[in-house]
């Protein structure tokens, strides 16, 4: 063992009262409204056009491999290696918010 390492110890009862309360609703910690400033991309109509599905498919393949998962819990071979029919769900779902800025 090295004997430089040191070691932080937290009491267990600590430790769960703190990820039990970590998102719990209440107001101190709500997130506050930020006034939205004024965006010129969305003016942009080429950038407001819907992704192809060649355009969609470039940028799955593009995705990194054996990189952890976000808290969904889907990482980016399981959306590398997803059926097409899948694929394409996900390629309208992104679509239909873009629509619905």
């Amino acid at each position: 063992m090295d004997k430089n390492k040191k070691t932080l110890t937290i009491p267990g009862q600590q430790l769960h009262d703190y990820f039990s309360n970590l998102h719990k609703n209440n107001e101190e910690s709500e997130i506050p409204e930020i006034e939205q400033p004024e965006n010129k991309i969305l003016d942009n109509e080429r950038l407001n056009k819907p992704f192809s599905k060649k355009e969609f498919k470039a940028v799955i393949n593009a995705l990194k491999s054996k990189k952890a998962e976000g808290y969904d819990g889907i990482s980016n071979e399981m959306i590398k290696n997803s059926p097409d029919n899948i694929l394409h769900l996900i390629n309208r779902l992104m679509n239909l918010c873009l629509e619905n800025l």
